[in-house]
């Protein structure tokens, strides 16, 4: 199984609808793999949830791993 994991910098893209993302998002959820997203940064990108639908949807995607930095560095 492939995992593709993503920084504040691919969140901040995708929250801006930014095409190089949207693509690779695309791509890994057509080929099942799995994107793992650290949660610190997800908090550095969650600004304002009321206007950040597209990032709020995204991170409810059932291929979508957010996972604790504590656990995070000691799994590197």
């Amino acid at each position: 199984m492939t995992s593709i994991v993503l920084d504040t910098g691919a969140l901040t893209a995708l929250d801006r609808a930014e095409r190089t993302i949207t693509t690779l998002i695309a791509e890994a959820r057509a080929t099942n793999a799995t994107l793992t997203v650290p949660a610190g940064c997800v908090a550095q990108a969650w600004r304002n949830p009321s206007r950040q639908a597209r990032l709020s949807s995204f991170l409810r995607l059932t291929n979508v791993d957010i996972f604790p930095s504590m656990i995070w560095r000691r799994s590197v």
